[in-house]
């Protein structure tokens, strides 16, 4: 008999052989699809148009008490989509098609690493990496106790991740030799 934690192995591992197009749908099968946009239309055209400091974040689009994020499907073409400084200096991250909830999915941050593992390996680490790379920093830290989540949103979302320590580690090494080299 295979326990919950098993399956959980198999699945991240299944979730990072995936096309980047697959794992989107598995984790919109998993996770359900996003309540809202992004942001708020209106605030977000008004940010652009220097209206407002930042945009609002749509209703109900976040879910961190959930221990879920958010993640841009379209940063496989337009990097940082939620990035305020991108939106405001590139004309391409302006189009608000990409903060609509279709555009968006929900994950946990080991899900979340994987997503951005896949763009880079898909794109030759033209979009993706720097994603990858911050997540991959951020939770092997975690897992490491080097710097534990404090906010809440960050410890639901780390707990959602029901693997052990090593477990953790392992798979973290096993993305990280999936990953392609970053040229230099």
């Amino acid at each position: 008999m295979i326990s919950e934690i098993e399956k959980d192995i198999e699945y991240y591992r299944h979730l990072l052989k995936s096309s980047y197009s697959d794992a989107v749908k598995q984790l919109k099968d998993a996770n359900g699809e996003c309540i809202g946009d992004y942001y708020n239309e209106k605030s977000f055209k008004n940010y652009i148009n220097g209206k407002n400091k930042k945009p609002r974040h749509g209703k109900k689009v976040r879910q961190g008490l959930k221990g879920l994020e958010t993640h841009h499907i379209d940063e496989n073409r337009v990097a940082n989509l939620s990035s305020l400084e991108k939106i405001k200096n590139d004309k391409e991250a302006q189009n608000f098609d990409f903060q609509r909830k279709s555009r968006i999915v929900y994950c946990n941050l080991l899900e979340h690493i994987i997503l951005h593992a896949l763009i880079a390996k898909e794109t030759n680490n033209s979009f993706g990496y720097e994603g990858y790379e911050s997540l991959y920093r951020k939770v092997n830290n975690w897992v490491q106790g080097i710097k534990i989540p404090k906010a809440d949103i960050d410890r639901k979302s780390y707990e959602r991740i029901k693997l052990t320590k090593k477990e953790k580690v392992t798979l973290l090494g096993e993305i990280a030799e999936y990953m392609p080299l970053k040229a230099e």
